[in-house]
């Protein structure tokens, strides 16, 4: 949703206000602003989750080690 506000709000009146963009919004560029947000928001959800399972899994195979060391 988020996405989308800030294409509708702050994008738009840029570009049109630049000219590289006709006056008005189209419901297809806020639909194609929705999917581009969930894409990106998925991938870096991803990526986060991705991040702390290795961490985890590092200090985890870390603990194991040093007290069989230890």
């Amino acid at each position: 949703m988020e996405s989308i506000t800030v294409d509708l709000a702050v994008a738009r009146p840029t570009a049109i206000a630049l000219g590289e963009q006709k006056a008005g919004t189209h419901l297809d560029e806020a639909r194609r602003a929705g999917v581009y947000g969930a894409l990106l928001g998925g991938a870096l959800g991803g990526g986060g989750s991705a991040g702390r399972a290795a961490r985890w899994y590092a200090s985890w195979a870390n603990s194991r080690y040093t007290s069989r060391v230890g």
